[in-house]
């Protein structure tokens, strides 16, 4: 019960950033905000869904390696658009948000032909809204 909650509120949050982020660069809400729920969700996908979901769903070590790449993914892009949000004119962090994006998308559509893990899909739909909100910096 508590993991199907946590599955359904992950794309959630993930699209809460995005609106928040889409706001707060048409300066309608303060960068501090987006800051601080974007660091929390950040935190979230990396150390804290980790160790929350460790052990327990995991049946080999494919899936293991899947599952933290994943929250490192995920993780990682709204870590860079903060970054690219804060550093407007930065080429570097915007190139590295772009490939980080292309590496979300090919994983978007792993889970979602190959392992038809649709939970995980949408997850991932939802951080390229992220990185779509950075980018549009």
């Amino acid at each position: 019960m508590k993991t199907s909650l946590i599955k359904k509120i992950e794309p959630v949050l993930v699209i809460l950033i995005s609106i928040v982020g889409f706001f707060t660069i048409k300066e309608l809400l303060p960068t501090a905000l987006y800051f601080i729920m974007a660091t929390l969700v950040g935190l979230y996908f990396f150390p804290v869904r980790i160790f929350m979901n460790g052990e327990k769903t995991m049946e080999d070590n494919q899936t293991k390696i899947g599952f933290l790449i994943t929250s490192i993914t995920i993780s990682l892009l709204v870590f860079l658009s903060i970054v690219v949000l804060y550093l407007p004119g930065s080429g570097f962090f915007r190139t590295i948000l772009i490939l980080v994006s292309f590496i979300n998308i090919g994983q978007f559509f792993y889970y979602l032909w190959h392992k038809r893990t649709y939970a995980i899909a949408v997850l991932h739909f939802c951080t390229a809204c992220v990185s779509s909100v950075a980018l549009y910096v």
